[in-house]
């Protein structure tokens, strides 16, 4: 039945004559097998039928040959008449029912970057997961955003870090968990804190007076008396993300776009000027009054992104490091 087959790749077969046995790898197929060569993705992440060390992904077998079920291997024609039945969705990968997220085509230049070991471990730890349909639960300590948050990800998440596609609040609130982690084995924790963007984007069903105090309480975190502990909040409009990094004892907001635009978000000014006011009402005792736009904004040349391309999120972390290291 053409609706229960999903093509996931194009590639030639090769042939054996009389006698010969077919060969993979200087290992010899059974009958039950063919050897193949992928020369076109259909769904560049989806699982090989019989892996090796080293391509378990369709795409990392792309241009090498590899074995494959001989009852899975379909005519040219018949693969043309699938793919182009409007009925059928063969774009998406199988634990497409399990995700949210878009399977994007992956370049060659985003292929080689799963070669690293810290990628392949990725790499497999998302094959599992789509494997069996789960997901992991990462639960992050209220010390990190000033309250506790559970964020589970599913294999195309994992997916989206190991070829760099774009990334959502989850990604960013697994990464700072991680540079807090690393802060506090550094001894400079107190130097600097992190905001839970999903507080600060305008698409977060949140109640707008919760916006300015939730950062009025992630600046008093240690008391209000770390004079300059600076703050990372990403911020995420219109699907771009952009970095505050917020001085609130000093009044300052350094504001980074990787797309480069003059207009800072008046959005994001007005949430964290209140959060600061807040925040000094309360630890500012010594100052009898508060002027009137007394906040400075401060529009850093940073590194820019490629115009039109989806790595804002990537340059927001990147900001983030170089500004602690």
């Amino acid at each position: 039945d053409d609706k229960e087959t999903q093509i996931v790749a194009l590639g030639q077969v090769h042939i054996p004559g009389p006698g010969e046995v077919t060969l993979n790898h200087f290992n010899s197929l059974s009958h039950e097998y063919r050897r193949v060569s992928i020369t076109k993705e259909i769904v560049p992440t989806a699982p090989l039928p019989c892996p090796n060390e080293e391509c378990t992904i369709v795409c990392q077998a792309k241009y090498t040959c590899v074995s494959w079920p001989a009852h899975l291997i379909f005519s040219k024609k018949k693969c043309t008449k699938i793919i182009q039945n409007p009925n059928i969705d063969v774009l998406q990968s199988p634990s497409s029912q399990t995700s949210t997220t878009k399977t994007h085509d992956i370049s060659d230049k985003h292929r080689a970057k799963v070669n690293s070991s810290l990628l392949k471990d990725l790499k497999k730890e998302a094959m599992m997961l789509r494997k069996r349909r789960g997901s992991i639960l990462i639960s992050i300590p209220g010390s990190v955003f000033s309250h506790k948050q559970d964020v589970n990800l599913d294999c195309e998440d994992l997916f989206d870090w190991c070829y760099q596609r774009e990334i959502g609040s989850a990604h960013l609130s697994v990464f700072m968990k991680h540079l807090s982690e690393s802060c506090n084995k550094d001894g400079v924790l107190g130097m600097y804190g992190f905001c839970d963007s999903n507080y600060l984007s305008p698409l977060t069903p949140t109640v707008e007076q919760e916006r300015p105090e939730y950062l009025s309480r992630v600046f008093g975190c240690n008391g209000g008396k770390n004079l300059n502990q600076l703050f990372f909040a990403p911020y995420h409009e219109n699907r771009h993300w952009m970095l505050a990094a917020i001085s609130p004892w000093n009044g300052t907001v350094f504001w980074l776009d990787p797309a480069g635009a003059d207009i800072i978000s008046e959005f994001a000014q007005r949430i964290i000027n209140e959060g600061i006011t807040k925040f000094s009402i309360l630890h500012r005792k010594d100052v009898k009054k508060i002027k009137k736009n007394s906040i400075r904004w401060k529009k850093i040349q940073c590194p820019l992104q490629t115009k039109g391309s989806k790595d804002c999120g990537y340059y927001v972390c990147r900001y983030i490091i170089e500004t602690i290291t």
